[in-house]
């Protein structure tokens, strides 16, 4: 590129680069040698070697490791300066955590117009109710597909449209599409999708 550009393509970068010196916001000098100074590879990278580290276990809500996690972003946060945000100088903002353990058969079998498919977990289909409710159990109910499960009414779009669930085990693709987010997905969920 240089050789094409000869003489003129490297004036002309200088007076670009330049240019693009000349914008940057003047960092005060105190400023710029703290951060010169504090700022290093090792000072970004330790933390996120640490909070990715097998050792943590995948770090799970509500686990040991979770509160390791936490515990080790409090002091870090402490050292800093910072102080804690909730009442009674707490750090972690409280909310409830609620588990869902799901046990499904390791085939499901359905059958339409005398003709049975069978469904091996996790190859042909994940499935989770979704409710929070101490045991949900299902029997000979039947299955109705609900597309992607959304209810996004921002993007006029309910695939729930016309569709009675009630007493029937809503299925749905697991994937959203591109233009619609999570929480229009989480509205389908809520309606018992599988």
């Amino acid at each position: 590129m240089i050789a094409v550009l000869g003489r003129f393509g490297l004036v002309f970068s200088a007076a670009v680069a330049a240019v693009a010196v000349a914008q940057a916001p003047a960092l005060p000098t105190p400023v710029e040698k703290a951060a010169r100074t504090y700022i290093t590879r090792g000072a970004l990278e330790a933390p996120v070697r640490f909070l990715s580290s097998d050792l943590l276990e995948g770090r799970g809500p509500g686990t040991r490791a979770d509160q390791l996690v936490r515990l080790y972003l409090q002091t870090r946060l402490e050292g800093m300066g910072y102080r804690a945000a909730f009442g009674g100088g707490s750090w972690p903002q409280p909310f409830d955590i609620v588990g869902i353990k799901s046990q499904f058969p390791k085939s499901w079998s359905f059958q339409a117009r005398g003709q049975r498919v069978d469904l091996a977990w996790r190859d042909d289909y994940i499935a989770a109710s979704g409710l929070q409710s101490e045991s949900v159990a299902l029997t000979d109910a039947e299955l109705v597909f609900v597309g992607y499960g959304i209810q996004a009414p921002e993007y006029q779009w309910d695939d729930f449209k016309g569709v009675d669930v009630a007493g029937r085990i809503p299925g749905r693709w697991c994937r959203v599409p591109g233009a619609v987010s999570n929480s229009s997905c989480r509205r389908g969920a809520r309606r018992g999708c599988a």
